[in-house]
């Protein structure tokens, strides 16, 4: 992995941000399991390799499989796993607390990261307010 990203990074991977790779500061996150004190974990849409995840639309899809139709007929994203673009790359945020609500949904998710090899980090360490979430957001 270190070899990969010497000099300039290349083809999809070449998004700067203050001068470094976009790439190479989102492969430096640790992978699957997420020390105990972390309250979500943020599924990164590159593999360990610095390639963008394909197909482009997986956050969305993945996201879909735990998300609900509202009473306007509308789907809503889960609010423990719904889509995010971090640093112009698609990633899933996962709310830890679902291991609670439906542990097999979340080791799902993480034999889906662990599986197709993406990068999985650390989110926040502050527990989100669920109720309050910005449903509009969430599903833009």
């Amino acid at each position: 992995m270190a070899g990969h990203f010497k000099g300039n990074c290349r083809g999809s991977a070449r998004i700067a941000a203050a001068g470094t790779c976009v790439a190479r500061r989102l492969l430096n996150y640790a992978p699957v399991p997420m020390p105990v004190d972390v309250n979500e974990f943020v599924i990164v849409g590159l593999t360990r390799d610095g390639k963008p995840f394909r197909p482009s639309d997986w956050a969305e899809r993945l996201c879909g499989v735990m998300a609900q139709f509202g009473a306007d007929n509308r789907m809503q994203y889960s609010p423990y796993v719904y889509p995010i673009v971090l640093e112009g790359t698609k990633c899933v945020v996962v709310d830890a607390r679902l291991k609670e609500i439906e542990p097999l949904a979340l080791r799902f998710l993480e034999n889906f990261a662990r599986e197709n090899d993406l990068v999985v980090r650390a989110g926040r360490k502050t527990l989100r307010e669920v109720d309050n979430l910005d449903w509009d957001a969430a599903t833009r």
